[in-house]
Formats: structure tokens, C-alpha cells, sequence
């Protein structure tokens, strides 16, 4: 009886973790495409500084 409870709440467990990786892997490749738009802009920034410093 005990072991069946025990086994409902790894389940449980299991499904919770999972989904919540699958969360956290969508955020972090949203994250990665953020810091690449935001490196990109910095990047397109700066050529326009240099420019102007010329």
C-alpha cells in the first residue's frame, strides 16, 4: 500500500520536473535569442559611435 503512494508521488514528481524543464528550457532559449538582440543592437550601436567619432 505504502509503496504505491510512495510510486503516485514520484510521478508526481516526475511530471512537475518535467514540465517545469520544459518551461525552463523555452525561457532559457528565449533568454539566448534576448542577449543576441541585444548584443546585435550594441554591436550596430557602436559601428554608428565609431562612425561618428570619425
Amino acid at each position: 500500500m505504502q509503496e504505491n503512494g510512495q510510486q503516485i508521488i514520484c510521478d508526481e514528481c516526475q511530471f512537475k520536473f518535467k514540465s517545469f524543464y520544459r518551461q525552463w528550457k523555452l525561457n532559457n532559449n528565449n533568454n539566448k535569442l534576448f542577449i543576441f538582440r541585444v548584443q546585435k543592437k550594441h554591436q550596430t550601436l557602436s559601428k554608428n559611435v565609431d562612425l561618428s567619432e570619425l
